[in-house]
C-alpha cells in the first residue's frame, strides 16, 4: 500500500505491523513509513496528518535504534521536520543547527546513494546560506575518503575546491582541481 499511495491501506497496515511484532525486524522501517505518511499529509494539508507525532517517532527511532539500517532514512526526514519549524516565544530552539545535525547523521548513516545524496545536499545547503565553508569542506572530504569512485566523486572535489575559495585559499583550490578533476577532463 505504501507504494500504491493508499496512505490509509498503508497507515493501517503499518499500524497492524508494529502492534503485532513489537520486536519485529521490520519495526524500524514500518514505523518510519508510518512518520512519513503523517509528516506528508500534513504537509500537503490531507487529514491525518500530525507533524509532532512524526517527529517524537523518529526521535525515539534515532535513540532506540542507533545501528538500524534505516537510520539514514529516520535522519533525513527528522532534518526535513526540523528545517521546517520555527523558533517561538516558548521554544527558542535553533532548528537550522537541529536539521544540519540531522542530515549530517543521515550522511553518517546512509546506506542507499538516494539518501547520501538527500542529505549531504540538504547540509550543504544549510551551511552554504550560513557560510560556513570550513564545514563544508570536512563533509565533502569525508564523503569522498569513502566515495573515491563514485559518480559524486568530483563533485566533492568541486564542493572542498569551491570551499577553499571561498576561505581565501585558492592556491589550494587550484591544486585540488589539477590533481583530481583535469586528469578526467
Amino acid at each position: 500500500y505504501f507504494f500504491q499511495n493508499d496512505s490509509t491501506k498503508a497507515r493501517r497496515a503499518l499500524r497492524d505491523y508494529i502492534a503485532g511484532n513489537p520486536k519485529g525486524q521490520y519495526l524500524v522501517d514500518a514505523n518510519y513509513r508510518l512518520a512519513f505518511i503523517l509528516y506528508q499529509a500534513a504537509a500537503t494539508g490531507q487529514s491525518g496528518g500530525d507533524v509532532p507525532l512524526a517527529r517524537e517517532m523518529l526521535e525515539k527511532l534515532a535513540e532506540d535504534y542507533p545501528s538500524d539500517v534505516n537510520l539514514g532514512q529516520v535522519w533525513s526526514l527528522l532534518g526535513d521536520i526540523y528545517s521546517r519549524l520555527q523558533p517561538t516565544e516558548q521554544d527558542k530552539t535553533n532548528y537550522t543547527e537541529k536539521a544540519l545535525k540531522a542530515y549530517q547523521a543521515a550522511v553518517e548513516k546512509a546506506k542507499t546513494p538516494d539518501v547520501l545524496d538527500y542529505a549531504i545536499d540538504a547540509a550543504t545547503n544549510i551551511l552554504t546560506g550560513e557560510g560556513r565553508w570550513q564545514e563544508i569542506a570536512t563533509l565533502w572530504e569525508r564523503y569522498y575518503a569513502t566515495h573515491k569512485n563514485s559518480p559524486s566523486a568530483l563533485r566533492a572535489i568541486s564542493e572542498i575546491a569551491g570551499a577553499s575559495r571561498r576561505m581565501g585559499r585558492p592556491e589550494e583550490a587550484q591544486k585540488l582541481i589539477a590533481e583530481h578533476i583535469a586528469p578526467n577532463l
